[in-house]
């Protein structure tokens, strides 16, 4: 079973990236669904950026956050951060939903409804709490 590097709780839903990315993390998989929805490259990640606010523009298929940590790059701790948050909603929702709609439509939606969320407007750390309610409104 996959287990996040920052903070070892077992992750229950699937990862995705890019062949040429250099990690696979929940932001890789929420840029992944970006992508996939018609999103270009360039707006994926600064969607991502504009959602999360991580200081400074970083691709999110290349950076490794841990690794510039330890360096003392500014951004890092913004990006884990981000990387932890989506974690927990995607577990939280996957663990909530899957018994009612399947793994595979609760992906899709959470996609859904971040991907719109991100695009749209900044969240930040706010994001979790309208995610879940559209959620909760959807196991319903």
């Amino acid at each position: 079973q996959c287990r996040d590097t920052i903070n070892g709780a077992p992750l229950r839903f699937t990862l995705l990236a890019p062949f040429a990315s250099a990690v696979v993390s929940p932001l890789t998989t929420l840029y992944m669904r970006m992508v996939d929805s018609g999103l270009s490259d360039e707006d994926a990640q600064l969607s991502l950026w504009r959602c999360f606010d991580y200081w400074s523009l970083v691709d999110v298929t290349k950076y490794r956050p841990i690794q510039q940590y330890l360096a003392q790059q500014p951004a890092a701790l913004h990006v884990m951060r981000a990387s932890v948050v989506l974690a927990e909603v995607y577990n939280s929702l996957v663990a909530l939903l899957t018994p009612y709609i399947g793994l595979a439509a609760v992906e899709l939606e959470l996609a859904q409804q971040l991907i719109g969320r991100c695009v749209a407007t900044p969240l930040g750390s706010e994001m979790v709490g309208p995610v879940l309610a559209n959620a909760t409104a959807v196991q319903e």
